[in-house]
């Protein structure tokens, strides 16, 4: 997994200041169906992966499918991934398919965290195993904005 923080240039473009790049190798270690925090990564010296009380998901969370998923197994019946958090695993995204390239748009149009939370990544798989998938990759773009760095203006 690849945590990419984005340029400014591209934040102020496409509303998105970060990206997570997710590849078949990544998510044949995971357990189908099982939430996989995703971010934030762990910092220097931090001991969890959490966000701050504080922080913002602005606007959409967005997926694009560049390489589709396949399985050394044979044929993947399904394969979907849901981008949420501790509170709903589909909050952001709701089961996108990863064995088709392309795009989908989330649904939430943004959330203030109260409290220290994580933003999490679901696979699910049906019809062959995480373990098999052989190819594929997936970018995940977002917008995660900490309100705690707003000053007020006077």
């Amino acid at each position: 997994m690849k945590i990419i923080p984005l340029p400014f240039e591209t934040q102020a473009r496409l509303g998105f200041n970060t990206k997570i790049i997710l590849t078949a190798a990544d998510l044949a270690t995971w357990t189908s169906g099982t939430a996989q925090a995703v971010l934030p990564g762990n910092g220097l010296g931090l001991s969890s992966s959490t966000i701050p009380a504080g922080t913002r998901m602005s606007g959409n969370a967005l997926v694009r499918v560049t390489t589709a998923f396949t399985s050394s197994g044979g044929a993947i019946t399904s394969l979907g991934l849901s981008l949420g958090d501790g509170n709903s695993a589909t909050r952001f995204i709701n089961a996108a398919d990863l064995k088709t390239t392309g795009y989908k748009v989330g649904t939430e149009t943004g959330l203030l965290y109260l409290v220290a939370d994580t933003i999490d990544a679901t696979a699910t798989i049906v019809g062959q195993t995480m373990a098999s998938l052989n190819a594929g990759q997936v970018e995940i773009l977002c917008n995660l904005v900490p309100v705690s760095d707003l000053e007020a203006v006077v």
